[in-house]
């Protein structure tokens, strides 16, 4: 004790030798928590990293159904990120209506250009010439079969349509036929005047 008494140094001596490991100790753990806490902001910046890759990977190989999840409201990357991809979506539907309307625009053109000219090259034969249509017809719009009536109405107490042309299965078909007027899918389509649509 005398020592302590007479020299105050051996104090300090022993208040550094008991606080030192105390400091170092405390000094390291919470120098350990910074390094976990920033290696974790690490981690979850590279986890959005590589979110964000994926998602414009699947947006270049066109799946716009692809998802991006919100870190937050503030997320504004990802809201970014999602606009594009609703703007891509957008822009591919309209691509692909505009595309099937241009086809059917074709469809219907080149059509009427071959039934203009089946109708100018039979315009003297009127059984050949419902022939040709209904075959053809058949075919362009991918039918399994197809008939041609002509309205009778020499009698108009008794009108029919007579059976001139009938295609089925990519052969012609001869069938004497008459269905009366307002009889059957025929007769009621001439009736109303109206296309029937059978999808069944």
């Amino acid at each position: 004790g005398i020592l302590f008494q007479t020299n105050p140094v051996f104090w300090f001596l022993l208040v550094l030798i008991v606080l030192m490991p105390l400091t170092v100790f405390l000094v390291t753990r919470n120098f350990n928590k910074k390094l976990i806490e920033k290696q974790q902001i690490i981690d979850l910046e590279q986890s959005r990293i590589n979110q964000v890759d994926e998602f414009a990977r699947q947006l270049s190989q066109d799946n716009l159904e692809v998802d991006f999840k919100l870190t937050g409201e503030n997320d504004s990357l990802g809201k970014s990120l999602l606009h594009l991809r609703d703007t891509l979506k957008l822009d591919y539907d309209n691509n692909l209506k505009i595309r099937k309307e241009e086809e059917q625009r074709n469809w219907i053109t080149e059509g009427s250009a071959h039934f203009s000219e089946v109708l100018r090259n039979n315009m003297n034969d009127l059984e050949q010439l419902s022939f040709y249509v209904i075959k053809d017809l058949t075919k362009y719009v991918n039918a399994v079969q197809g008939g041609f009536y002509l309205l009778d109405n020499s009698d108009p107490y008794n009108r029919f349509f007579k059976l001139t042309a009938f295609f089925a299965y990519d052969r012609r078909k001869f069938a004497d036929q008459k269905v009366k007027w307002g009889d059957g899918l025929i007769g009621t389509c001439a009736m109303e005047k109206k296309t029937i649509h059978l999808k069944h």
